[in-house]
């Protein structure tokens, strides 16, 4: 049966992805530049962690969880329940910036590439590409060269070097 402590920790965790979702959202749409949102991010999850680490642990993350279940360091109950109330947390946290702002997320328009996603989830995007200006590619390489399905769409600067290959848009076919 679930204690006092053991809800307390879902809460925590629900609560604290709620917010991180909120600032993360907040600032990719009233900033232009990629770096501020990874600052926002990181300031928040300092705050997060700092007040909610010792209810929960302040995982936030449900790969941060996978990462703690797949080593042995949370059970596979416990796992599963903070993977479920982050999930939910974020949802909500969706559904508030989307009422707040009278305007949604749509994850679908970056056009995700499925397949890329998959290779990247699954390793296979580490040295996946031959270039003629760069022997080998590695995870902090030049975006474009990393991607050449999608080479030529946008010039290389554009892109931030971190963005995975299957969230960046394709190239026009004209």
């Amino acid at each position: 049966m679930l204690k006092r402590d053991n809800i307390a920790a879902l809460i925590a965790e629900l609560f604290g992805t709620a917010v991180l979702t909120i600032v993360v959202l907040t600032v990719s749409r009233t900033l232009v530049y990629p770096y501020f949102v990874a600052i926002a991010a990181g300031l928040t999850l300092m705050v997060l962690v700092s007040t909610l680490g010792k209810t929960s642990g302040a995982q936030l993350n449900p790969a941060v969880t996978l990462s703690l279940w797949s080593v042995k360091k949370i059970k596979t109950v416990q796992a599963i329940l903070y993977i479920a109330m982050q999930c939910v947390g974020a949802l909500l946290a969706l559904r508030l910036f989307s009422y707040l702002t009278g305007s949604t997320a749509n994850v679908e328009k970056a056009g995700m590439d499925w397949k890329i996603f998959a290779a990247e989830a699954a390793g296979a995007g580490r040295n996946r590409c031959r270039d003629d200006r760069q022997s080998q590619v590695d995870l902090v390489g030049d975006a474009a060269a990393r991607c050449p399905s999608r080479r030529g769409s946008m010039q290389s600067s554009a892109l931030p070097s971190w963005m995975p290959c299957a969230m960046r848009p394709r190239a026009s076919r004209s």
